[in-house]
């Protein structure tokens, strides 16, 4: 159903977002993000890091190998309210997020930063057994982002955009892909899911964490999302996305069919690294990507 309007709504979403920050059940403050891999006004000019080339290399992405690096990440307790990003898939009602943004959730919402009185409460969650993504259900949805086909191959060197709300704020993130990981998360729920590096080149506006950005989509130079935020590195640049394949196989699993367009209809013009942060913004305009609230369950409520 749509959120409630009115003084009710602002004031929540004014609570659940300052900050970006969670209270763990330590009383501990911290950004809803997986630890230690996972990690303030916007500015309009691109933070350089490194040099970037505009071409892509043609070195297609190797299949999954029981060789791939592996990463440990630190599953984060529960016992707090936070934020993340989600984006829609489906236009009737399914959004992707990761699922340590919305896990032991006693209510989510998702609404637009700039109209807090504008959004969906989530009536349903659906969470991935062995990878950090989850399918949230509304009532309806935006206009929803189309997904690359698992058919068409990545390649090392390709161009990523991050958007979403790194520490509850809008913010973006250009990179180009690595290679292929393990991304092994000890802790509330222990597994390993294949997963994809990311070297972040530029960040709109200069961050002190990508905490918030996780659940945000990645997205290609066509405007197809190409993996979800899940884990990053501020200190290293580094980003770790759930791949194709791992998005594809969960939704077909739970029966929903993709069927957005690139950039969900926003022109991929903007689509380069002097104006990603404009495409961005439109797609958070349109609230294809939108911020995520989890009203935490009390620490001993089932």
């Amino acid at each position: 159903m749509r959120l409630p309007t009115g003084l009710s709504f602002i004031l929540a979403a004014l609570v659940w977002t300052i900050g970006g920050l969670f209270i763990e059940r330590e009383n501990i403050p911290r950004d809803r993000s997986p630890s230690p891999l996972m990690e303030t006004p916007r500015k309009d000019a691109p933070r350089s890091i490194t040099s970037i080339k505009e071409t892509q290399p043609e070195k297609v992405l190797p299949d999954i190998s029981p060789g791939d690096p592996e990463i440990s990440v630190q599953w984060g307790t529960s016992g707090g309210t936070s934020t993340g990003t989600a984006f829609p898939v489906n236009s009737g009602g399914f959004w992707l997020t990761a699922r340590h943004v919305v896990d032991d959730c006693a209510r989510v919402g998702i609404f637009s930063a700039k109209n807090p009185q504008g959004g969906f409460w989530v009536r349903k969650v659906y969470v991935h057994p062995n990878a950090d993504i989850a399918v949230l259900q509304t009532s309806r949805t935006p206009p929803a982002i189309a997904i690359r086909p698992v058919s068409k191959k990545l390649t090392v060197g390709q161009i990523g955009y991050h958007f979403g709300f790194p520490q509850g704020e809008p913010g973006d993130l250009l990179s180009e892909l690595i290679g292929r990981r393990k991304l092994r998360k000890v802790g509330r729920h222990g597994f390993v899911e294949p997963a994809i590096a990311w070297a972040v080149k530029l960040q709109v506006p200069r961050l002190s964490a990508f905490g918030g950005i996780s659940g945000g989509p990645v997205l290609n130079r066509k405007g197809q999302v190409v993996g979800v935020t899940v884990a990053g590195n501020i200190r290293r640049g580094r980003v770790i996305a759930s791949p194709p394949k791992t998005i594809n196989d969960f939704l077909q699993f739970i029966s929903i069919r993709p069927d957005g367009t690139p950039s969900a209809n926003v022109p991929t013009k903007t689509l380069n690294k002097g104006a990603f942060s404009v495409h961005g913004d439109y797609l958070r305009k349109n609230l294809s990507v939108a911020k995520v609230l989890c009203s935490a369950k009390k620490v001993g409520s089932n």
